[in-house]
């Protein structure tokens, strides 16, 4: 199947609108507990102060498999948590969603969404840091590997949605 310039350039805009230029990583993959433990391999000390080991991912753009990421002194939010989880949210509706993605213009959104949830009203921010930690193979997701969960979203086949999320239980009957 050949994906058209049109969806690829949704998808590159929207990319371009979530992704950040520097990526830190943690390599103790948040196991390390930051006590400076003496047996502890993730830090040294300079000038008497404890730094911890990190790497970056640089020269591209990503998006972050982790939402926040702390090697101390190092700290990073991840650009899409800022931009679509504002204020420490831990869900954006579809509708916030579609105007926070507006710039990218409309093609591609509803692949994007589709890409990172399977609910059809609200993304929860754990759900898609899971998602993007399913497509990251470094930590982070690039370009082209964001644009193919796109494409595949696109090309999957849309079933029955059913909206749990709006559903209410049955007021208990009375007997008699």
């Amino acid at each position: 199947a050949t994906t058209s310039l049109r969806s690829v350039d949704a998808a590159a805009a929207i990319f371009e609108l979530l992704a950040d230029d520097v990526v830190l990583l943690d390599p103790a993959d948040g196991q390390c507990c930051r006590n400076q433990c003496a047996s502890c391999s993730y830090y040294e000390l300079e000038d008497g102060a404890p730094v911890y080991r990190h790497e970056e991912l640089t020269g591209g753009r990503w998006l972050p498999a982790r939402p926040v990421t702390e090697v101390p002194p190092r700290l990073q939010v991840a650009t899409w948590v800022e931009k679509l989880f504002p204020d420490d949210a831990n869900d954006v509706s579809r509708s916030s969603f579609e105007e926070i993605l507006a710039p990218a213009g409309p093609e591609g959104i509803d692949d994007a969404w589709r890409a990172l949830t399977s609910a059809p009203r609200i993304l929860q921010k754990n759900e898609m840091a899971s998602r993007l930690g399913q497509l990251a193979s470094s930590g982070a997701v690039d370009e082209a590997t964001f644009a193919d969960a796109l494409a595949a979203a696109r090309a999957a086949p849309r079933g029955d949605v059913v909206d749990y999320e709006s559903m209410e239980t049955a007021a208990p009957r009375r007997a008699g």
